[in-house]
C-alpha cells in the first residue's frame, strides 16, 4: 500500500508514505491469525458490515453515570449495578460468558511470511468533483437497486442513480433532518447539516447518519437552573431516505432519544447524536447504529409514531414498573419511536465522594459486525462485546436482558479489551479504572468472517483477529506506520480482506498474498479512507472505497468490480 490502508474486512498490510510525497514505507506483519480466503463458508448467513470513518475524538473521558434525569425523572432507580447475588430480574442467574483467558503475547515478530505484490490496475471506477461527487468523502454505498449514495460531510448527501452519469445534491432543503423535535416542535436556533455516514438499504433507499452540534452529548445534562438548548441535544441522529417518482426525497427521522418510562430506572434521556456508522440486517429487516455514546437498535422499515411495529418486539420489550409509594405496578414499554436505546461495554472509574460506586466510561461506536444467529459484534473506543440480543439467557428482542450480560460488572468476559490495559478487571483487588492504567483501543472497523473469526481495526494500534468466543488471537502493526487503521471489509468473492488507513492507501490479504493498491488508485493512494462497504455477493459483488480529501487534493469515490 501506498501512503496507507485502506478500510475493510481484515487488514493485513501496511505502508505508509510522508504526507504527499508519494514514498512507500512497508513494515512487518506481525503474528498472522486465520488467512482469509483459506476456509469455505459454512453456509448462508448476514453480510458483514462496513467500516465507518474514523472523524472525532473518541469520547473516552466523559464519564457516564447513568443518573436519572434530574427534572424529568420516573422515580426508579438507576439500573448500573448488578445486585450483590449475582442475579438480577427476578432472580434470574446471568450466564456467565466463558472466560476468554489472557491475549495472546505480542511478541513483534513475524509467525509466517506472506507474499507481497502489486495489484493490477484494472477493474476500477473513480467518481470524483468531475462527476458532482463532494469533495471530501465520509462514507459511501450502495442500496440493492445500484444507487451509489455518498456522505458529503458539510455538503450533505449525494446520489449517483442507477445507469446516471452525474450526482445529485440533497440538503435540508430537500427534506433531510439532523435534528429532533422538543416538545413537537423544531427547536429554535441555527442548524447543522453535517452528513458523515451512510448505509444502502432496498433498492432507492438509504439510512443517513449526522454529525451533532459540538457540546450536544453533554447540553441535556447541565446543572440545576442552567439552560440547556435543545437545539444543540437534538441535533444530529439519523434519516431513512427513499427515493419518489418525482425525483424527491421521502425522509423519516430516527430521533435517538430515550423518551419517559421507557428504560427502567431513568427517565428522559438525550445522550446519543451523533451517528459513526449505520448496519442493516436485511434478514431481519434491523439496524443497528455505532453512536457518539453507544450503540442503539431501530427498525429498519419503521414508519414514524411513537410505538415500535413489530409486535413480537414488542412483547420482548414489556417491563412492569412498580410505583414506591403505592406499589401499584403498570407496563410499560421500552420500544418507543422505532429504536432502543442505549448501550456500551464501559469500564468504571474507581469511587469516589461525588460517585460512591465508581461511574461508567464509554466511547465512541465505530465496528459493527452482523452474527448469523442476529446478535452483533461490537466494538467501541474502549470495549468490544458480543452483544447478545438474540441469545441472551431470557430469550430473543430482549435488549435490556442482552445489556445486563455486557454491562453488569460480573460480566467482564464479554468485556474484551482487545489491546489490554495496564491491569485487568479481573485483577485481584481491582476497584475500576484511573487515566493512567488505560490504554484505550480506539476501535475503527470490525467484521466477522464466515469461519467465525471476528478482526479488530484500531486508529492507533492496527489489527486484531478473535475468535468466535472473543478471545484474541493475534495482533498485528502495534507501533508501525501501519497502525493507522480506519476501516475492514470482508469480500464475498474469495473471503480475502481489505484494509485502508488514515495515512492512505489500500491493501487486500487473499490466501499468502498481500496485494497493494497503490498503483491501482493513482492520485487517491494518498487520500485516507474513511469507508469501505460492498454490495452483492461472490462474483457479482461491488467494493465500494470512500476517500476522505488531504492537503487541497479532493477525495472521491472508487468502486471496484475485478478479482
Amino acid at each position: 500500500m501506498g501512503a496507507g490502508l485502506v478500510g475493510a474486512s481484515l487488514v493485513v498490510s501496511g505502508a505508509c508514505g510522508g504526507p504527499d510525497d508519494g514514498t512507500v514505507k512497508k513494515s512487518p506483519i506481525e503474528e498472522p491469525g486465520p488467512l482469509p480466503g483459506t476456509k469455505p463458508d459454512p453456509g448462508p448467513g448476514s453480510t458483514p458490515p462496513e467500516a465507518t470513518p474514523n472523524t472525532g475524538t473518541p469520547d473516552t473521558e466523559e464519564p457516564d453515570t447513568e443518573e436519572p434525569d434530574t427534572h424529568e425523572d420516573d422515580g426508579g432507580t438507576p439500573d448500573t449495578e448488578e445486585p450483590d447475588s449475582g442475579e438480577a430480574d427476578g432472580g434470574v442467574p446471568h450466564a456467565e460468558p466463558p472466560d476468554a483467558g489472557e491475549p495472546t503475547v505480542d511478541t513483534g515478530k513475524p509467525q509466517q511470511e506472506f507474499t507481497e505484490d502489486t495489484a493490477e490496475e484494472g477493474g476500477w471506477r473513480f467518481y470524483r468533483e468531475a462527476e458532482g461527487a463532494p469533495r471530501d468523502v465520509y462514507g459511501a454505498s450502495l442500496d440493492e437497486g445500484g444507487n451509489l449514495w455518498v456522505a458529503g460531510g458539510e455538503e450533505g448527501l449525494f446520489l449517483l442513480r442507477d445507469g446516471g452519469t452525474t450526482f445529485e445534491r440533497f440538503g435540508m432543503e430537500h427534506g433531510l433532518q439532523p435534528y429532533g423535535l422538543w416538545k413537537g416542535k423544531v427547536p429554535t436556533g441555527p442548524k447543522k447539516l453535517k452528513v458523515i455516514s451512510v448505509t444502502g438499504g432496498p433498492a432507492g433507499m438509504a439510512f443517513v447518519g449526522y454529525e451533532g452540534i459540538d457540546g450536544c452529548e453533554s447540553e441535556f445534562y447541565k446543572d440545576p437552573g442552567s439552560f440547556e438548548d435543545p437545539n444543540i441535544f437534538k441535533s444530529g441522529d439519523m434519516d431513512r431516505v427513499e427515493l419518489q417518482p418525482n425525483g424527491g426525497l421521502r425522509v423519516i427521522h430516527y430521533d435517538i432519544h430515550s423518551p419517559m418510562h421507557s428504560v427502567p430506572g431513568y427517565g428522559h434521556r438525550e445522550k446519543v447524536c451523533t451517528v459513526f456508522r449505520i448496519v442493516w440486517d436485511k434478514q431481519r429487516d434491523y439496524l443497528w447504529i455505532g453512536g457518539n455514546h453507544g450503540f442503539i437498535w431501530a427498525e429498519a422499515s419503521w414508519q414514524g409514531g411513537a410505538e415500535c411495529q413489530s409486535e413480537e418486539i414488542r412483547a420482548a420489550s414489556l417491563w412492569v414498573h412498580t410505583a414506591e409509594d403505592t406499589g401499584e405496578q403498570e407496563e410499560r414499554q421500552r420500544c418507543k419511536n422505532g429504536i432502543m436505546e442505549h448501550m456500551h461495554p464501559s469500564i468504571f472509574t474507581p469511587p469516589n465522594s461525588a460517585s460512591p460506586k465508581g461511574s461508567l466510561i464509554a466511547g465512541n461506536v465505530k465496528g459493527i459486525a452482523l452474527r448469523p444467529d442476529g446478535d452483533v459484534w461490537v466494538g467501541t473506543a474502549i470495549r468490544t462485546t458480543r452483544f447478545k440480543f438474540m441469545t441472551n439467557i431470557k430469550g430473543p428482542y430482549d435488549f435490556e436482558q442482552a445489556r445486563k450480560q455486557t454491562d453488569y460488572r460480573s460480566q467482564r468476559a464479554n468485556r474484551i479489551d482487545v489491546w489490554p490495559d495496564a491491569i485487568s478487571e479481573s485483577d485481584p483487588g481491582f476497584n475500576g479504572y484511573t487515566s493512567e492504567m488505560r490504554k484505550d483501543d480506539e476501535v475503527s472497523g470490525l467484521v466477522r468472517m464466515s469461519d467465525g473469526t471476528v478482526w479488530v481495526s484500531s486508529s492507533v494500534w492496527g489489527l486484531a483477529v478473535m475468535d468466535d468466543t472473543g478471545q484474541v488471537l493475534r495482533r498485528f502493526f502495534q507501533g508501525t506506520s501501519d497502525a493507522d487503521l480506519t476501516a475492514l471489509g470482508r469480500d464475498t468473492y474469495d473471503e480475502s480482506l481489505w484494509m485502508g488507513q488514515q495515512s492512505g492507501g489500500l491493501a487486500r490479504l487473499r490466501a499468502n498474498m498481500l496485494l497493494r493498491y497503490d498503483d491501482a488508485l493513482d492520485e487517491l493512494s494518498s487520500n485516507p479512507v474513511s469507508d469501505i462497504q460492498f454490495s452483492g455477493t461472490g462474483p457479482s459483488r461491488t467494493l465500494v472505497v470512500g476517500f476522505r480529501s488531504r492537503g487541497g487534493r479532493p477525495g472521491g469515490v472508487g468502486l471496484f468490480t475485478g478479482e
